[in-house]
C-alpha cells in the first residue's frame, strides 16, 4: 500500500518543499534510525500496534464471553491502556521524524479496521453458509471464503 500512495517522509519533505526559504528551512539531524528509504503512508508501526491491540481485545472479549465474565470492567482497563499505547507509538514515530501525523493516524485506523475483518473469517469458518453464499454451490462458496480470507491476510501484511 505504501508504494501505491507514495507519500513523503518528513526528511524528504523538508528538503524538497518550496514552503521554506533557505534561511528558514529547519535543520533536522539525521541518524541511522531516521534514514527510512520507503514511502511513509500508512505508518507500519502504527498499523501493527493497532492490529495487535484489536487482536488482543477481540481475544479478551471471547475469553470473557466464554467464562461469563463482565466485559465492562475489562474495557475500563484495556481501552485506556490500548489508547495510551497507540498514542505512544504514533508520537515516537513522529518524534524521530519518520512519519507525519496523518500517516500515523491512517496506519492506526487501518490496523483497527483490518482485524475485525480478519477475525470474522478466523472465528467463524462457516460464514460462507450465511447470506448470499447460502444459495451458491458449496465448492464455490468455500472458494470465495478462502479468497476473501487470503485478501484480508495480504492486506494486513502488505
Amino acid at each position: 500500500m505504501k508504494w501505491w500512495l507514495l507519500e513523503d517522509r518528513p526528511y524528504w519533505w523538508v528538503r524538497e518543499t518550496t514552503f521554506y526559504s533557505d534561511s528558514m528551512r529547519p535543520w533536522l539531524m539525521q541518524t541511522s534510525q531516521t534514514c527510512e528509504t520507503g514511502p511513509g503512508s500508512p505508518s507500519g508501526h502504527s498499523l501493527t500496534a493497532a492490529s495487535l491491540f484489536m487482536l488482543f481485545l477481540t481475544w479478551a472479549a471471547h475469553v470473557c464471553n466464554d467464562r461469563k465474565w463482565n466485559m465492562l470492567y475489562w474495557k475500563l482497563v484495556l481501552y485506556p491502556l490500548g489508547c495510551v499505547t497507540l498514542v505512544s507509538v504514533m508520537v515516537a514515530r513522529m518524534y524521530v521524524a519518520a512519519h507525519f501525523p496523518h500517516q500515523c493516524l491512517f496506519g492506526c485506523l487501518l490496523g483497527l479496521f483490518i482485524v475485525p475483518v480478519m477475525c470474522v473469517y478466523v472465528t467463524d469458518p462457516f460464514i460462507w453458509q450465511y447470506g448470499k453464499y447460502r444459495t451458491m454451490p458449496v465448492k464455490r462458496a468455500v472458494a470465495w471464503h478462502v479468497l476473501y480470507a487470503a485478501l484480508a491476510v495480504l492486506s494486513c501484511v502488505a
